[in-house]
């Protein structure tokens, strides 16, 4: 510095402000080891997290003197701004330092997301891409993430075999399930309503968990695939859950019955699986380069898509209404791509590792991917692809005229405005005659069978004409004879009629 000081940052986090000390004579032994000149002692320090690796001092026409900053940044990919004066240092930047396994949206919010990685998860804010919670379990990694149905909890699925939730505000653990999976837990889905989780493990089994708030009990194992479980999803009915493994084998559970209802076969290991919104066609990605869709009730092959021409194809997502996706593989470009054309209309560049998911927000009007290099990116997606927001309808707004007297008779009773005391009881409307009401209204004698009989027209007239001609014989039966009629008179039944002797 100007002053002749040294700004020093050490292994452990500690950086320290040192100034030269100026000894007339030997100095103290046992103080320090020689050699070691010249001597320096601390003026001010201050800690961080994780060893410094590099420091530089910001200096601009608006940051003179006092004002400067010094950032310091770490190996946990973190950069500090710490103030020269007071020494007080506050996280400028931060992303994992490892490579990014999973992220994941809440159900219906787009202002917040989730992202999984070595040691830790994290939430952060769509708008500013500031860290909002950091979920810490040391010497472990996270494979996979979601939010629950109604978004109290963060699922956690990690190497040690271990299923964690968290509550997404304070990080504080809800519940642990231990061993799920003998060799870690590599995939995770949970249905709409949070009572039943599906996990997948690297040693290629499915479990079926029953979540409650005081237990977590399982269900069902389901053991098809050979090799580890890459991805779980279930569908939008939540009768249906599909498994990709790197068997080459995709299969599609029913979660009612707890069996196999149908299996996808490919020559490929399967990275990434994705519903269809209606649920009527699957879309995986693998190491062929390939996007495939299926058919969910037959199982087979309806269309192919080169989605790459380098490496594997790594993340997949669909929007809610089915007409985008997204891709993202090996050769680090995500891939904007329209479902029902099979083409694809923008792509990003920007990532320095394979990306290793991507994810639509609610919304649609994002798209965050990630990548092994521990960089997260949130993309905007085109505005010509932006769902439509219709214009609120106000209709206070629209002035009306005064109607006038003859206006307002003609009006129907039940649009007529009433003015109603506060103590008036409110009009009932008397209801429906029920079904017993209809029948004893209704007319059951014998004469009313023949009650369309053509001869009573023929009668009346008759009874009008002057000549007073005779009439035919009435086609109706004689009263005495008992033939069978579709309607029974109750007088007929209760007086013993129908028994002959």
């Amino acid at each position: 510095m100007e002053d002749g000081c040294l700004i020093v940052g050490a292994g452990d986090g500690t950086v320290d402000l040192l100034d030269e000390i100026n000894w007339k004579g030997e100095f103290p032994k046992g103080k320090i080891v020689n050699p070691s000149k010249p001597f320096f002692r601390a003026l001010k320090s201050t800690k961080l997290d994780g060893s410094i690796t590099s420091l530089e001092l910001m200096e601009s026409p608006t940051l003179r003197g006092d004002k400067r900053l010094l950032l310091a940044g770490t190996r946990t990919s973190e950069i500090y701004a710490i103030n020269v004066v007071t020494f007080s240092s506050l996280m400028v930047v931060t992303c994992h330092r490892c490579a990014i396994n999973d992220v994941a949206f809440p159900r219906g919010m787009s202002g917040v997301f989730a992202t999984a990685g070595a040691g830790d998860v994290r939430v952060w804010c769509l708008e500013t891409c500031q860290e909002l919670l950091r979920i810490v379990v040391p010497n472990f990694t996270c494979s996979a993430v979601l939010f629950s149905g109604d978004g109290k909890s963060i699922v956690s699925g990690w190497n040690d075999g271990n299923i964690r939730a968290f509550t997404p505000l304070t990080g504080r653990l809800i519940y642990c399930i231990f061993n799920t999976h003998n060799k870690g837990t590599s995939a995770l889905d949970m249905t709409n309503d949070g009572r039943t989780l599906i996990s997948g493990g690297c040693e290629g089994q499915v479990r079926v968990w029953d979540i409650k708030p005081e237990c977590q009990s399982l269900k069902k194992v389901l053991k098809e695939h050979k090799s580890p479980v890459s991805a779980i999803q279930v569908s939008p009915n939540d009768t249906e859950a599909v498994s990709a493994g790197t068997d080459g084998s995709c299969i599609i559970w029913d979660l009612i019955s707890l069996s196999r209802r149908q299996v996808m076969y490919a020559n490929t290991l399967f990275m990434c699986v994705c519903f269809e919104p209606q649920g009527c066609q699957l879309l995986t990605g693998g190491t062929d380069r390939r996007v495939a869709y299926w058919e969910t009730g037959s199982g087979n092959l309806a269309r192919e898509l080169e989605a790459s021409k380098v490496g594997a194809i790594n993340g997949l997502d669909i929007t809610r209404n089915g007409e985008l996706f997204v891709t993202g593989g090996n050769d680090q470009i995500v891939k904007l791509w329209k479902y029902q054309e099979g083409i694809y209309t923008h792509m990003g560049l920007g990532h320095a590792g394979a990306v290793t998911c991507c994810r639509f927000s609610p919304s649609a009007r994002y798209v965050v991917s990630c990548c092994a290099a521990g960089s997260v990116i949130v993309w905007r997606v085109p505005e010509q692809y932006l769902p439509k927001e219709q214009p609120p309808t106000d209709r206070k707004s629209v002035a009306e005229s005064p109607k006038t007297l003859q206006k307002e008779l003609r009006l129907p009773l039940a649009e007529k405005p009433v003015q109603k005391a506060s103590g008036d009881r409110p009009i009932k409307l008397p209801a429906a005659p029920s079904k017993i009401e209809k029948i004893e209204a209704m007319d059951t004698t014998r004469s009313s069978v023949h009650s369309c009989c053509p001869c009573d027209a023929t009668a009346r007239s008759n009874k009008s004409d002057k000549s007073g001609s005779k009439t035919g014989k009435c086609c109706r039966p004689p009263a005495r004879d008992f033939l069978p009629t579709k309607t029974t008179s109750k007088e007929f039944v209760s007086s013993g009629g129908g028994d002959r002797k």
